[in-house]
């Protein structure tokens, strides 16, 4: 049987700032390095330079709206979906495609259609527990080979009866590292060298939003009595900034002291991660900053799992650093108590830890095994159809 290089079509809803896109990017980069023809389709957004300089081939498609038109079903859904099928179609045969592999849900299932009538193998990565059962099932149907990112993504379709690959998301270690430049953060934002720093990461959606609000209010409590000196970044984007932006100014306003730095969409996160003295995140964010030998409160939607230590890494896997699942509910107590822990560790426990964080991040996570775990799985799908 001939063996065929894969050609993907790698798609997106949009390619916005966010951790599955962050993912993407760094496999994508990575599949070329190993002479893997790859194509991005999506919608526009704010990673679209950070796609095109990775040098590959971008075509833009605004998958959100034809969704939104079938929801409303506005008379123009049925030619918008035979419109964008042509696109598809299109796209395939000039990139040569032999390959689909999709990673959100609108976009996803969309190209599934237009894999089935081209006949063409369909690759699903599910990043989270928030699909529902139907939504699944229009994946199987339609005869998606399934990669699951973390053991409880992989639980969860096996109650569906859905069989899974399990491939982590991964991290490129050559990007997240430490970063000597501690201070130009700190110099930027006037905070003092002696004031320790939380930055607190995440899509600022209605549950990553009412989880910072909970660091807030934890911060704004240790200042009062352990730690007055203490500093708040946060880092990110979503339809509740400004919400929360709004919910920082009430908050300093109650306190009459500046000590939030709310610091919206961010590109260069490495150096961020390197200049706090504790990241609270979940998921992949979780994953960046280890990768940065930084200490890693994980909290996520799943709830609190607390400061990762060597002898909780793997319980941090199991769980997704709290976004799959979690022992414990996230409460502001928890998060005061697990600051007051990691900052008053000594340096050199702190150095340990990190060292600790980034070597389990290379040995479980690291882009290069992750790439290849993938190719494998285009090379086992294209054999089985005989591409």
């Amino acid at each position: 049987m001939a063996v065929y290089r894969p050609r993907v079509l790698m798609v997106l809803d949009e390619l916005c700032v966010g951790g599955t896109e962050t993912h993407v990017l760094s496999i994508t980069r990575e599949l070329m390095k190993n002479d893997i023809h790859v194509v991005v389709c999506a919608a526009e957004g704010d990673m679209l330079n950070d796609f095109l300089q990775v040098g590959c081939p971008v075509y833009l498609i605004n998958f959100l709206n034809k969704n939104k038109a079938v929801e409303e079903s506005t008379t123009d859904a049925g030619h918008m979906e035979d419109s964008m099928i042509e696109m598809i179609k299109e796209i395939i045969q000039k990139e040569h495609v032999n390959l689909i592999h999709a990673h959100q849900k609108p976009s996803g299932l969309f190209v599934c259609k237009v894999a089935k009538l081209l006949g063409i193998p369909f690759i699903l990565t599910v990043h989270g527990l928030y699909y529902s059962e139907s939504t699944l099932s229009s994946f199987t149907q339609y005869g998606a080979t399934t990669i699951a990112v973390s053991p409880p993504v992989q639980k969860k379709l096996k109650s569906h009866n859905i069989e899974s690959i399990l491939i982590p998301n991964g991290i490129d270690t050559s990007i997240f590292h430490p970063n000597k430049d501690i201070n130009s953060l700190r110099r930027s934002l006037g905070i003092s060298k002696k004031s320790p720093i939380v930055v607190y990461v995440g899509r600022l959606t209605s549950k990553k939003a009412a989880i910072c609000k909970k660091v807030i209010k934890a911060c704004r409590a240790l200042r009062k009595k352990e730690l007055k000196s203490l500093q708040l970044i946060i880092a990110g984007n979503g339809v509740n900034y400004n919400e929360l932006e709004n919910y920082v100014r009430q908050t300093e306003l109650k306190t009459k002291s500046h000590f939030i730095h709310i610091i919206g969409l961010q590109k260069d996160m490495s150096s961020i991660y390197s200049a706090a003295d504790c990241i609270i995140g979940t998921g992949r964010v979780a994953l960046e900053a280890m990768a940065c030998e930084r200490p890693v409160i994980a909290i996520g939607t799943k709830g609190f799992m607390g400061l990762v230590i060597p002898r909780h890494f793997e319980k941090a896997w199991q769980q997704y650093f709290g976004d799959h699942a979690a022992d414990f509910p996230c409460l502001t107590h928890f998060i005061q108590q697990a600051l007051i822990n990691v900052l008053s560790v000594s340096n050199s426990m702190s150095i340990f830890y990190g060292i600790k964080n980034r070597e389990f991040i290379k040995e479980k996570f690291n882009i290069i095994q992750v790439a290849k775990q993938t190719i494998d799985v285009y090379t086992s799908v294209l054999e089985r159809f005989q591409i």
